[in-house]
């Protein structure tokens, strides 16, 4: 049995850059080693992105393609720190830093 990495429901909105295009996503899950994205960028399986958050670019592998929507495993794994930011959302992202908990957010497990 082949082991899967946890992943955490999130709406985080990012950036695609793939040759020269550039398209808005959301990442709707989100792992250490991937993502899940909605989006209207065409792309094929096997294709490399990156993915931009603001701050930070990740490039990551396009595993599979349905409908709107994309499963990309990412070159290197998420250190923590990102992975939290993705997971808080954008619009939390600086509840931490500022001092002020989020305490409706809830970790699966």
């Amino acid at each position: 049995m082949r082991y899967r990495e946890m992943r955490w429901p999130c709406d985080y909105p990012v950036l695609l850059l793939h040759g020269g295009q550039r398209a808005s996503a959301v990442v709707v899950n989100v792992s250490s080693g991937g993502a899940r994205l909605r989006t209207e960028l065409a792309v094929a399986v096997g294709e490399v992105l990156t993915v931009d958050l603001g701050k930070r670019r990740f490039a990551g592998t396009v595993r599979w393609v349905r409908s709107g929507m994309i499963g990309l495993r990412l070159l290197t794994p998420l250190s923590k720190p990102d992975l939290a930011t993705i997971r808080r959302g954008r619009e939390n992202a600086d509840a931490v830093t500022s001092g002020r908990w989020n305490t409706h957010l809830h970790e699966l497990r």
